[in-house]
């Protein structure tokens, strides 16, 4: 499989879910090449109007985070390196809280030991082309207000 460090994708179209022109931020976490084009087709028919970043690995994503905020977070839970995308929903709970966060996994959920009362949205792969849209769409419609709110409470922070 061809290594890449990241990728990014650049999707614009003001017409769809929302009215306003604004760029959604995404980070997609998938080491397969072939499901990093699966999620950007399902991405654009969702919403055209976004920057979509694509890394392999759980540790090349926490950098990512690092520099930048996002809006969505698309995570597979077996990745490269030490991380799982478990871990990486973990740690962005402290890292952007407000970000809207997708575990997908070829596994079943339903057999694996991650609680359906955990706050995160969950799809097993294949997808349902249905279910997918309407996951993707809820997840992305809340996070303007959310993602002003999270960049100002950052800049009073670093004021003090």
């Amino acid at each position: 499989m061809p290594k890449s460090k990241e990728t990014f994708l650049s999707l614009q179209n003001p017409l769809e879910i929302h009215s306003e022109n604004k760029i959604f931020e995404v980070l997609v976490i998938e080491d397969d090449l072939a499901w990093q084009r699966i999620i950007a087709a399902y991405l654009k028919v969702v919403q055209k109007n976004m920057n979509i970043c694509f890394v392999q690995s759980g540790e090349h994503a926490m950098r990512n985070l690092e520099k930048k905020i996002y809006d969505l977070i698309i995570s597979d839970f077996l990745l490269e390196g030490q991380m799982t995308g478990l871990e990486v929903w973990k740690a962005c709970q402290e890292i952007q809280p407000q970000a809207q966060f997708l575990l997908t996994s070829g596994f079943d959920f339903c057999d694996m030991s991650i609680s359906s009362q955990m706050p995160i949205e969950l799809a097993s792969k294949p997808f349902d082309h249905l279910k997918m849209k309407k996951i993707l769409s809820h997840l992305l419609i809340p996070t303007e207000r959310i993602r002003f709110q999270f960049s100002l409470n950052k800049a009073c922070k670093n004021l003090s």
